[in-house]
C-alpha cells in the first residue's frame, strides 16, 4: 500500500499550531509576530510542496517497479534462460 506524504500535512500543522498555541515558552520568546506568523506559513507550504513532491516521486519508483516486475515475468525472457 502506498504511503501519501501528504496525509502528513495535517500531522505537521497540528504541530506546528501546538508550537505557537500551547507551548508557554515559545510565545513567551516570540509573542506571535507578524514575522513568525509568516514563518510559520512559508515553512507550512513548503512542507505541503515537499510532500506533494514526495507523492509523485514515490508514484513514479512503484510504476518503474511495476514494470521491471512484468519484464522479470514477461515469456520472453523465459524462453531466453532456456
Amino acid at each position: 500500500m502506498p504511503h501519501s506524504y501528504l496525509t502528513q500535512r495535517d500531522k505537521n500543522l497540528s504541530k506546528l499550531a501546538g508550537y505557537s498555541s500551547s507551548d508557554r515558552r515559545y510565545e513567551e520568546r516570540n509573542h506571535d509576530s507578524p514575522a513568525s506568523e509568516g514563518f510559520m506559513t512559508q515553512l507550512s507550504e513548503q512542507i505541503s510542496s515537499l510532500n506533494g513532491r514526495m507523492d509523485e516521486f514515490t508514484s513514479r519508483i512503484e510504476e518503474l517497479n511495476s514494470k521491471l516486475s512484468c519484464n522479470k515475468n514477461s515469456p520472453t525472457q523465459q524462453s531466453m534462460a532456456i
